[in-house]
């Protein structure tokens, strides 16, 4: 059976993975073969958005690849394929939640964000985590074996300039720890600096709400809130069953 994956389209969920598990189940029992229940599914994906109808050429594998373990959200406005890219683009970042049920974020130049940053060239997803928790949050991050439990894949045209198309990997670690951060360890960037970075514990059942006042005050030139947004959609279920445990 095909394994599930969610989709967002222009900052809206157009298919979950409940509507996709029923629709694989109604496409099998006609006897479709794989190819023709992903196409299928790509013509349910456009009848469930009639404001803005774009086909992910990317879908099909995006259904293939997700397991239920991992979920994964994909952004293509401008309908580009794999080989329109000229640059690809890997961040990591923490959503770190302690036994108060709250989750540090970091906030500079009027944005909330996950810590987190950019994967350097030869470096491995965790390796790159524990390295911007150190700059950021100023702790070493003590694990080892802490698989990212989300990814978001955006295509981008004309970014950062003209010509050029960006994709970005995000993958997102769920880590549940109490952390208090070590001021005199940070390493900030001059933006960050000149931003006022900060870190804050949000309550998990205010995070929306914080998240939202913030957009409505400053805007979201960057996307990143509406990005965090989309995650805490997509995984509100997960993140709450880690706090449970």
């Amino acid at each position: 059976m095909l394994k599930l994956a969610i989709v967002y389209e222009h900052g809206k969920r157009v298919l979950n993975k409940g509507e996709i598990k029923m629709k694989i189940l109604i496409h099998n029992s006609n006897n479709l073969k794989e190819t023709e229940i992903t196409e299928k599914l790509l013509d349910d994906t456009l009848n469930l958005n009639e404001k803005n109808k774009i086909v992910y050429p990317e879908l099909i594998d995006v259904i293939k690849k997700i397991n239920n373990n991992t979920v994964e959200i994909v952004s293509n406005n401008n309908n580009l394929k794999e080989e329109d890219m000229t640059e690809t683009v890997k961040r990591v970042k923490a959503l770190i939640i302690n036994s108060k049920n709250e989750i540090l974020l970091a906030h500079s130049n009027n944005e909330y964000h996950f810590p987190g940053g950019h994967v350097e060239d030869n470096e491995e997803l965790l390796d790159a985590l524990k390295r911007e928790i150190r700059e950021e949050i100023g702790v070493a991050l003590n694990i080892t074996n802490n698989k990212y439990f989300a990814k978001k894949t955006g295509y981008y045209k004309d970014w950062p300039e003209k010509g050029k198309n960006r994709k970005i990997e995000i993958y997102y670690f769920l880590i549940n720890k109490d952390i208090v951060p070590n001021l005199k360890n940070v390493n900030y960037t001059d933006s960050e600096k000149q931003g006022h970075f900060i870190i804050k514990n949000i309550k998990i059942n205010e995070i929306k709400k914080v998240l939202e006042d913030n957009i409505n005050k400053y805007g979201d030139k960057r996307g990143i809130g509406i990005e965090m947004l989309e995650l805490f959609d997509v995984c509100k279920d997960r993140i709450i069953k880690s706090i449970k445990k």
